[in-house]
């Protein structure tokens, strides 16, 4: 199925990634306070987030492969009381269009104003057996805090 991700339309396989995911337990296990609260935060994301990563086959979004926890936005932007994350995750699928000439930071599409997603190609940590070729649906989210554990990202600089 094609999808445009506005400098990039691409090709997903959907059944072959959702078949996937149906056969496998998640990826990242990560037991960090960061990767924890992303994992149970984005349950409660909206229903066009949800439906958008439907669509690429991924039905459960904590089959994410890598979460890059960074900091309270508090001090990255004007998003206060959010958790900014980054990450990908696996589809199968290929590049049809790419305009390499998009700004660092402007490609992608946003879904809602706190989650953009972009795509990238790559075989970053993709698992064994993964359905070839693959593509790396990646997303830059802003999430709140939602589990009791304390926040141990909160003191990191993201300048430095």
């Amino acid at each position: 199925m094609i999808f445009d991700f506005g400098d990039t339309t691409v090709d997903i396989d959907v059944n072959a990634t959702r078949e996937y995911y149906s056969q496998h337990k998640p990826i990242n296990d990560c037991d960090c306070t960061g990767c924890k609260n992303f994992r149970r935060a984005i349950l409660n994301v909206g229903d066009k987030v949800k439906e958008t990563f439907k669509s690429f086959g991924i039905d459960d979004m904590r089959y994410i492969t890598e979460i890059i926890p960074w900091v309270n936005v508090n001090s990255h932007d004007s998003r206060n009381g959010l958790f900014w994350y980054q990450g990908f995750f696996h589809v199968k699928g290929k590049v049809v269009k790419e305009d390499k000439n998009v700004p660092k930071g402007e490609e992608g599409i946003f879904i809602d104003n706190n989650f953009k997603i972009f795509s990238g190609t790559g075989n970053a940590l993709t698992p064994e057996n993964f359905p070839q070729p693959v593509l790396l649906i990646e997303i830059d989210a802003y999430l709140p805090w939602v589990i009791d554990d304390e926040n141990d990202y909160d003191s990191i600089d993201v300048n430095k």
